[in-house]
């Protein structure tokens, strides 16, 4: 299976993650055979960064409107009571006198203001878009991590599944010790061996004994590795599949296409572009007037027993435009638009930068790539000879033509052809997740 097919097939897989997710991973358990597939769904779920990188599309969202950018009029509705006691002594002109004592008096006003920017030098249009850019970059920043986090995991499953291989090619080697030392024993027993030919076949058993051991603790450093990419704290006692898939069937020049088009970085960095566009844009709206349509209404109610107009309403609506323009402010508007075209240079200087970046990065892992897939053909004849040359040795040296150091060379040829065929099959799988990585090929919108 190909690694696309096992990405088309993971939304599908997450869905169905999802509903064991808490039960499995909540009590620190995970499969006792985990797939790529498996493991790739469990680190998307589990990464942290990834879930902080969700929260800040959310929140991107939400700013994404039209009332965010300020397009919307603001309703504001008040209302005030005030109650008072009131004392007075009034002397009138016609020589009346009148006291009054604890009079009540009360006061109540109310209203309801509608405020509306109708026009701001086309500032709000330049925001709104910049709030719709922003939301695409946070769209592509959360895909950015997603792509990483899985490249790690896919890094850190090939290897631990690679190194299982080595594991058993060592294990097989380690037989094929025990076996020659069992027959250097019974050699000796009937006087047909030395006791030189025992203890050196001991030794090499014993050293072989000590590779397999250190490749056997090696695998639990890379299942911790691999726990590490998938941030699950859980045991170690998993298998993975060791015969799980050729990554894939690369074509360069399509990866050298896909590199200008779908590579993460360079998304982002033509966003960024056009959100610095728009800030100059909104930064040249301050050069305009601010017009705005107030409206509303209002009412107020006065009782004063102790006033000549014992109680007083007013009431009704009001209607105005209002406009301002800024004449000067310290050179401050100019100075920045200036800095705003300054910062979307450095935009456009950066997205250059990254382009060059990228594509010599495609350039220096497919020339890697080749140079593996070249060597490749000659260790998988290497892996035949070798073989085939220690079957004949292993029956040789039981009939007894060739010797303990003759045999010994032979066997240390063998493991290590396959050593280098297994290291060689890892750095080009990880060449290969890198080249799916920075071309957006390990996720596709």
């Amino acid at each position: 299976m190909t690694l696309q097919k096992l990405i088309r097939n993971l939304l599908l897989l997450l869905v169905v993650f999802a509903i064991n997710h808490d039960t499995a991973i909540g009590q620190n358990q995970l499969p006792a055979f985990i797939t790529l597939q498996e493991a790739l769904a469990i680190g998307l779920e589990s990464n942290f960064l990834i879930k902080i990188a969700s929260n800040e599309e959310k929140i991107a969202a939400n700013n994404n409107n039209r009332g965010a950018a300020g397009f919307y009029p603001t309703i504001i509705v008040g209302a005030d009571q005030n109650n008072t006691v009131s004392n007075a002594d009034l002397v009138f002109g016609t020589g009346d006198e009148l006291s009054v004592r604890g009079a009540f008096a009360t006061s109540f006003a109310a209203n309801v203001g509608i405020s509306w920017q109708v026009f701001d030098g086309f500032a709000r249009s330049a925001t709104l878009r910049r709030f719709g850019n922003e939301y695409q970059l946070a769209g592509h920043f959360k895909r950015a991590e997603m792509e990483m986090v899985m490249s790690n995991i896919i890094k850190a499953y090939i290897s631990l599944a690679l190194q299982e291989k080595l594991v058993a090619f060592t294990r097989e080697n380690l037989e094929i010790s025990h076996a020659r030392r069992n027959l250097a024993i019974q050699r000796e027993a009937i006087g047909a061996g030395s006791g030189s030919s025992v203890l050196q076949s001991r030794l090499d058993f014993n050293n072989d004994s000590l590779n397999y051991y250190t490749q056997n603790a090696q695998i639990n450093v890379l299942k911790h590795q691999l726990l590490n990419q998938l941030q699950v704290n859980a045991p170690i006692n998993f298998e993975v599949d060791t015969g799980f898939f050729e990554l894939l069937n690369l074509d360069y020049d399509r990866l050298r296409n896909d590199v200008i088009d779908q590579n993460r970085e360079l998304i982002i960095s033509r966003l960024e572009i056009l959100n610095a566009q728009e800030t100059v844009k909104e930064q040249k709206g301050q050069l305009y007037p601010d017009v705005f349509i107030n409206s509303g209404a209002n009412y107020n109610l006065g009782i004063n027993p102790a006033n000549f107009v014992t109680q007083n309403i007013n009431y009704g609506p009001f209607i105005g435009v209002s406009a301002n323009y800024m004449l000067y402010d310290g050179n401050n508007i100019k100075r920045n638009i200036q800095n705003a075209k300054l910062l979307a240079e450095n935009s456009r200087i950066a997205y250059e930068q990254a382009l060059t970046s990228s594509a010599i990065e495609l350039n220096t892992l497919i020339a890697q790539h080749e140079a593996l897939k070249g060597v490749e053909s000659i260790l998988q004849q290497n892996i035949e000879i070798s073989k085939e040359n220690l079957e004949i040795a292993i029956e040789q040296y039981r009939l007894g033509a060739i010797t303990d150091v003759e045999f010994r060379e032979i066997q240390i040829k063998t493991i290590q052809t396959n050593f280098e065929m297994v290291q060689n099959e890892l750095e080009k799988k990880l060449l290969e997740a890198d080249m799916l990585r920075i071309t957006g090929n390990l996720i596709t919108d």
